[in-house]
């Protein structure tokens, strides 16, 4: 399983950058780097739709209404985090200043890590 998660990371990073805003792609681009070094590509899916980085622990690339993922907006220089995780005490929205990786992320993510995979 692991190896899945990490080649939709491998997969995303070929593809996803085009769909952003120009400005915004070293910073996003850092952050994907920095969610990799957290071990994140080696318990989760990587997949986007659209602009929104989304990652899952579905074994396949298909999510639903019941499925837990986090998902990230990059836009306007902003980070808007969208958080589908049944029973988490985080809010369901965040926004962030800037696009970082943090601790509050780092938590959220987590979080995700400890579902089962699907």
């Amino acid at each position: 399983m692991p190896s899945e998660f990490t080649a939709s990371w491998d997969e995303l990073e070929s593809d996803y950058y085009d769909c952003l805003e120009t400005d915004a792609i070293p910073a996003v681009k850092e952050f994907v780097a920095r969610l990799r070094e957290a071990g994140f590509n080696e318990t989760l899916r990587a997949g986007h739709s659209l602009w929104f980085l989304m990652l899952s622990r579905s074994i396949r690339h298909e999510l639903n209404e019941d499925t837990s993922y986090v998902s990230f907006d990059f836009r306007r220089g902003k980070l808007l985090v969208k958080n589908n995780i049944k029973c988490s005490l985080e809010d369901k929205m965040i926004e962030f200043p800037e696009i970082r990786f943090n601790m509050r992320i780092n938590y959220l993510l987590k979080e995700l890590e400890g579902i089962p995979a699907v």
